[in-house]
């Protein structure tokens, strides 16, 4: 798939002359080097927002509540009957 939107952004002259000198080791363009490490950083803030770790123990008081969950408190049903009244 070929390219076509641009994304434009300032720097210092001395970030800009890392930015060429790591990507030169890499024997990338900067855009290139810039652009994958972005790419890279942007998957990992995605993922670790949309992902929940558990630990075992955790995970298993999870399993359990979805086998054997708790009666409705009054709230709950106070809400489902607000729902439901509502038309909803």
């Amino acid at each position: 798939m070929k390219a076509t939107a641009r994304i434009e952004m300032r720097c210092e002259e001395r970030e800009k002359e890392l930015l060429n000198r790591a990507a030169a080791l890499k024997g990338m363009r900067t855009t290139a080097f810039i652009r994958e490490l972005a790419l890279e950083q942007a998957r990992h803030v995605i993922d670790q927002a949309e992902r929940i770790e558990l630990s075992k123990h955790s995970y298993q008081q999870v399993l359990d509540l979805l086998d054997n969950p708790p009666a409705p408190n009054a709230a709950l049903l106070r809400a489902m009957r607000a729902h439901r009244s509502a038309g909803l």
